[in-house]
């Protein structure tokens, strides 16, 4: 239940968001115009998890976790390799977060290799942050992604103990 109920709340801002990008505005949560619409979330989420103990402390693990981020995304890439979960409507979604999440960890990775760095934190890699960042949300946004998203995808932080095998995504990207 704390899972469903999560999901409406954000299905719910990301309406409040898609009202502030058709008048024009930016639809970032952190654009100073959503500070209340933020605020909002985060007190929902609070509320959430005291009526739900056992989600947020599934939710808290999850964020904290790059070594599990790391396995949900070897877990999906051995999914989508059953052609039966390849006919699910989300399964395109899936792919197309899978698309961008390699590009941006092979940008990390080829300017680590240039002697930068790998860390999307990094100041030098602020753009691919932003963008990263920018798109991950934009991906959220899909009705047929959203639940998806919002239970593993939301707070991947992408950082290097999240990297995956260059191969992971074989035949499917």
């Amino acid at each position: 239940m704390g899972w469903k109920q999560y999901s409406e709340l954000r299905d719910f801002v990301r309406m409040k968001q898609d009202e502030a990008v058709a008048a024009g505005m930016s639809g970032s949560l952190n654009s100073p115009h959503m500070a209340a619409l933020r605020t909002f979330q985060e007190k929902k989420k609070a509320e959430l998890a005291l009526e739900y103990p056992q989600w947020a402390e599934q939710e808290r693990d999850f964020t904290r976790s790059s070594r599990r981020m790391k396995a949900v995304v070897e877990g999906f890439a051995a999914g989508l390799q059953d052609p039966q979960l390849l006919q699910r409507p989300s399964s395109v979604h899936l792919i197309d977060y899978f698309e961008l999440r390699m590009f941006v960890q092979r940008q990390l990775q080829a300017r680590d290799a240039a002697g930068g760095s790998d860390d999307i934190g990094a100041n030098s890699n602020e753009d691919l942050q932003t963008f990263w960042e920018m798109k991950k949300e934009e991906m959220g946004m899909r009705p047929q992604f959203s639940p998806l998203y919002d239970r593993f995808f939301e707070r991947d932080r992408l950082d290097r103990e999240s990297f995956v095998q260059d191969d992971a995504f074989e035949g499917l990207l």
